[in-house]
C-alpha cells in the first residue's frame, strides 16, 4: 500500500519519476531511533571490555588458558609470545617460521 502523488510530466531538467512511494511508518522511524542510541552504548561497552582485558593483562598479569588437549608445542609458542617481559617475547619472524614447522604437525581443525 503506498501514498499516490500527482504524476509530473517530463522535461528535460526533471525526469518523469513514479507516483507511487511506499510510507514509512511510525514503526520504523523508532527503530531507527533506537539504534542510534545504541552506537554510543556499544562504543562504551567494548570500551569497558578493552579497560577490563587490559587491567587483567597488564595490573594482575593474568594469561590465556590453554585445553589440557591443546598441542604442546602450540601452547609453547603462544606462551613465549605473551611472555611478562618483553625480551622474552618471540620476533614476529620466529612466530613466523615456528608455525610453517608446525603446519604440517598440527591436525587440521
Amino acid at each position: 500500500m503506498g501514498l499516490r502523488r500527482p504524476p509530473r510530466t517530463a522535461s528535460p531538467a526533471r525526469p518523469a519519476r513514479s507516483g507511487w512511494a511506499a510510507p514509512a511508518p511510525a514503526a520504523l522511524q523508532r527503530a531507527r531511533a533506537a539504534y542510534a542510541l545504541c552506537i554510543p552504548r556499544t562504543l562504551w561497552l567494548t570500551a569497558r571490555r578493552r579497560a577490563q582485558v587490559i587491567h587483567q593483562v597488564a595490573i594482575l598479569k593474568r594469561r590465556l588458558e590453554f585445553p589440557d588437549d591443546a598441542p604442546r608445542s602450540l601452547r609453547a609458542l603462544a606462551e613465549r609470545c605473551m611472555a611478562i617481559d618483553p625480551g622474552q617475547r618471540s620476533t614476529f619472524d620466529q612466530v613466523k617460521r615456528e608455525l610453517a614447522q608446525l603446519r604440517g604437525a598440527l591436525p587440521a581443525f
